[in-house]
């Protein structure tokens, strides 16, 4: 037992279940908008008597679908009040690390750059620059 060896394959998969493994390129998964247009997100607000929070997310799936998700936290003295959408959402990842975010309900498209873990994208009808980063 004192030559015990452990396979390479073996040790790749274990660090796999560990996260130490994680595939910094790719598009698919959570991602929170950080920057819009020169705006910090999530933006927050206040008023007499009322605060909230308006933030934004995507989730990106291995199939290249997903959701563009947009939520409202109100607090207004009471229970917080959670209002949101969620609009599907189809990637093309032909010229990737350059992706297409296509989103019809919203009439939104993203041109996107992926480097590492943030996400730059560009409003392909208004030039507004969006920055997302990894959940």
């Amino acid at each position: 037992m004192d030559n015990l060896r452990i396979p390479t394959a073996l040790a790749l998969l274990g660090l796999s279940f560990t996260g130490c493994g994680k595939d910094e390129d790719t598009i698919v998964g959570t991602w929170d908008l950080t920057m819009a247009d020169g705006e910090k997100f999530p933006l927050t607000y206040t008023e007499v008597g009322v605060s909230g929070t308006y933030s934004i997310d995507m989730k990106i799936e291995a199939d290249l679908s997903g959701t563009l998700g947009s939520h409202f936290v109100v607090d207004a003295g009471g229970p917080d009040q959670d209002e949101g959408y969620s609009y599907p959402l189809t990637v093309d990842d032909a010229d990737a690390p350059t992706f297409v975010i296509n989103i019809p309900e919203a009439e939104l498209a993203l041109r996107c750059e992926l480097s590492g873990s943030t996400l730059d994208c560009v409003e392909t009808n208004e030039d507004e620059v969006w920055t997302f980063k990894r959940r």
